[in-house]
């Protein structure tokens, strides 16, 4: 205890008297010997004052000695014995008389040479430790020259111990600093700091270390100077490891990122899943910024859907053998389609588990499949129709020719017979038949034509009103064959439209042979005219047996006869009317519609825009 730790007490009251320390027993006297403090220490040794103790030397009569002699400082040794026993054991004193408010006091320690002894070895194995051991350990004091160095230190700084004790810390490890970690040292060691340094080096064997010196202050007292202990940690496993599995990472996150695909990598920890790493092109297809992604909830980074996916298909994943799923994720944002592939991979943590999504954009896959399937089932469509072609074509051309056989042959054997009444019915019906088969022809030249784009369409300002009541005056014949009533309803003032008249008349008389054809004895056929916001309508409405709605796209296609097909067929014709007919339409800026219901009649609907000169404008009624 320092005069000056006392004198900083101005009153020896019962909180000032605290301060003295309780590790060793300790007592304050006045120079008479009354007990001014003691610690709790003495008390339970001795007793409450210097008359309790019993010692040898008599401890009372030393310090009368010791103020007749006006000794300040004393050490000496006595055999003192504890409070109730005779057994005497020996103390080291160490007594110093200090002045307190111009008063003198004795400050009196005791120190048990068992105390002492087992000190003395802890002190021994310490520092057998530190020297055979293998710990690398440096005392240095506040002057900042080394005190002690473990021989392991002595190892590590190349240098023996002549050139370590006693020589300046920044001097011994000026090798291993540059001028700024210098000046972090002795800035740490001015102000009684912590500092920290990672160093490194080749070993005897040629092999490079890496050591972690890290310098502590040690101070004992409020009042007393400051020591310092650096240790030195060999951390190069940890550093070589470190290296090893950042240079993995890498490794691996150029794998991820030359992977053309988008890639997920997730963790789930407890129920959570979070966000761990993904390649470029995931960033890129989910327009992501990577700064604010990793370590975030998985929910707040991907949309609700694909979350909802990949959360189904976690639970799932254990129970496959190959712990890999798969699934379908359409993406609203960028309308690609992408089969994920889920897996699960092991990881030394038993709290965390990760799972790596690969996100293979099927987009292009899925429609060439679909090109595909359509092409097949048109293929399968067209060889359907090529074989009904040929059962159409081969009744359409044999019963013609077999007419114009037939009937040859009768007028041969009528003029042989001089038979000349049915002469004209004979050569009539030969006409028919010949008709027929040219009309056949024409249609089938008119398609191909259709078909090549070499159709030749010459437009012109028509009046539809005009081309509807000719038509009408055409099949007045035909309408009597079968009974058929025909009605018109058309509008006054439609605009006119722009077309190729002779085109809308082929277009009209297709429509009509429909009509007549597929419609019931004593029907009706209603022809109807009128304008609307789409354009000048045409309506064709008969009271036939009509088609199913789901057949109507076939009635479009050459050589298809919705009704029957081949030989089992109530209705003549080839099938190519009504092709001719839609293509046409299309041709001159025009579209058909059709509703139909079986039983119930069809009606056709042609729909042209109406006519327009260049800087014209319609003008209302």
């Amino acid at each position: 205890m320092e005069k000056e730790q006392l004198t900083d007490h101005t009153k020896l009251n019962e909180n000032n008297l605290k301060f003295f320390p309780e590790g060793k027993p300790l007592i304050l006297t006045d120079l008479s010997g009354k007990t001014v403090y003691k610690n709790e220490k003495f008390a339970d040794l001795f007793g409450g004052s210097i008359e309790d103790i019993n010692s040898d030397p008599n401890l009372k009569i030393l310090l009368q000695n010791i103020v007749e002699n006006k000794y300040k400082n004393f050490n000496f040794e006595i055999n003192a014995a504890k409070l109730n026993s005779q057994r005497m054991l020996p103390y080291k004193i160490d007594l110093e008389i200090v002045e307190i408010e111009d008063k003198s006091y004795f400050l009196i320690l005791f120190t048990s040479y068992r105390e002492r002894e087992e000190i003395a070895a802890r002190i021994n194995n310490l520092n057998n430790a530190l020297e055979y051991g293998d710990v690398p350990v440096m005392i240095v004091n506040e002057e900042t020259r080394i005190t002690y160095v473990s021989r392991a230190f002595e190892k590590i700084l190349g240098k023996g111990l002549e050139k370590i004790y006693n020589a300046f810390l920044t001097d011994v490890l000026t090798e291993f600093l540059d001028e700024r970690e210098k000046e972090k040292l002795e800035s740490a060691l001015h102000d009684d700091s912590v500092w920290q340094k990672t160093i490194s080096d080749l070993s005897e064997n040629g092999e490079l270390w890496y050591k972690e010196l890290k310098l502590n202050p040690i101070k004992r007292g409020e009042f007393e100077n400051t020591d310092f202990i650096l240790t030195a940690h060999d951390i190069t496993h940890h550093i070589v490891k470190n290296r090893l599995i950042k240079k993995s990472e890498q490794r691996q996150k150029l794998i991820i990122e030359n992977i053309s695909d988008p890639l997920l990598i997730i963790r789930r920890e407890k129920e959570d899943l979070i966000f761990d790493d993904a390649n470029d092109n995931f960033f890129v297809d989910f327009s992501l910024n990577k700064k604010n992604t990793k370590g975030e909830p998985l929910s707040d980074i991907v949309p609700s859907v694909l979350y909802s996916k990949i959360r189904m298909a976690i639970d799932r994943v254990k129970d496959y053998p190959e712990q890999q799923m798969q699934f379908r994720y359409s993406s609203s944002r960028n309308l690609r389609e992408y089969l994920c592939k889920l897996s699960f991979a092991e990881t030394l943590y038993e709290k965390t588990e990760m799972f790596i999504i690969s996100l293979m954009d099927i987009t292009e896959q899925l429609k060439t499949e679909r090109m595909l399937r359509l092409a097949y089932e048109k293929e399968t469509r067209l060889n359907k129709l090529k074989s009904a072609f040929l059962a159409n074509m081969s009744h359409e051309i044999r019963t013609p020719l077999n007419a114009v056989v037939g009937y040859s042959d009768l007028l041969e054997d009528e003029i042989e017979s001089e038979n000349f009444e049915d002469l004209d019915y004979l050569v009539k019906a030969m006409k028919d038949g010949v008709d027929r088969l040219l009309l056949l022809i024409d249609n089938i030249v008119e398609v191909s034509m259709l078909e090549s784009g070499e159709y030749k369409i010459e437009l012109a300002k028509v009046i539809v009103n005009d081309l509807l009541k000719a038509e009408a005056d055409t099949i007045v014949t035909k309408l009597a064959q079968k009974s058929i009533a025909i009605d018109m309803d058309l509008k006054e003032d439609i605009s006119p439209v722009y077309l190729d008249p002779n085109k809308l008349e082929k277009v009209l008389t297709e429509i009509l042979d429909n009509a007549i054809k597929y419609n019931r004895e004593n029907g009706i056929i209603l022809m109807r005219s009128y304008e609307n916001e789409e354009g000048v309508i045409i309506e064709i409405t008969d009271t036939g047996i009509g088609i199913e709605t789901d057949r109507l796209r076939d009635i479009v296609e050459p050589f298809s006869r919705v009704e029957d097909e081949g030989y089992r067929r109530r209705f003549e014709g080839a099938g190519l009317g009504f092709t001719i007919a839609y293509k046409i339409t299309n041709l001159m800026n025009g579209k058909i519609e059709i509703d139909s219901m079986p039983n119930e009649g069809t009606t056709v609907r042609l729909i042209f825009p109406p006519f327009m000169k260049k800087n014209e404008t319609k003008q209302s009624d």
